[in-house]
């Protein structure tokens, strides 16, 4: 079943290697894309899920770990320690609403995802936002982005 979910999910979001200020990773080659000042946006064609990318170079430079702590002391709580190419990220995964019910208007389940990394001379940070409903078929996506995300020489 897994196998099934997994060959559906790249079929539908094709990845394909991108360089954005430096940083290397896979990215869906079908979606919308918007270049930023510092990174990317990109939307997938139905407006189920959008993907934001920022990446910025860390002056003075500093030790990956040291890096990570001011991150994480900055974008506040939540996040679970990981490792993103190498060099140490966190994670925070983020479920809500959007609507209000009582005024009958429609509600939406929208799930974010969050990583943020630094090698002591990049810090990136992105964020994949879906409809709940979609959640396996990002789920698997975001794991496939982040796992070919390669910092620069």
């Amino acid at each position: 079943m897994i196998g099934v979910l997994l060959a559906m999910t790249l079929a539908a979001d094709p990845l394909a290697t991108s360089e954005v200020q430096g940083l290397s990773l896979k990215l869906p080659s079908a979606w919308s894309r918007s270049d930023t000042d510092d990174g990317v946006s990109l939307e997938e064609k139905k407006g189920d899920a959008q993907l934001e990318l920022s990446v910025f170079a860390v002056d003075p430079k500093r030790t990956p770990r040291k890096c990570m702590a001011e991150l994480k002391e900055k974008i506040g709580e939540g996040f679970e320690d990981i490792e993103v190419g190498g060099e140490p990220a966190a994670r925070k995964v983020v479920l809500d609403t959007l609507g209000e019910p009582d005024a009958g208007a429609k509600v939406a389940k929208v799930s974010s995802v969050t990583y943020v990394g630094c090698n002591g001379s990049t810090k990136w940070v992105l964020t994949l936002s879906s409809q709940q409903s979609q959640s396996a078929r990002f789920g698997v996506l975001i794991k496939k982005i982040i796992s070919s995300l390669k910092y620069p020489h």
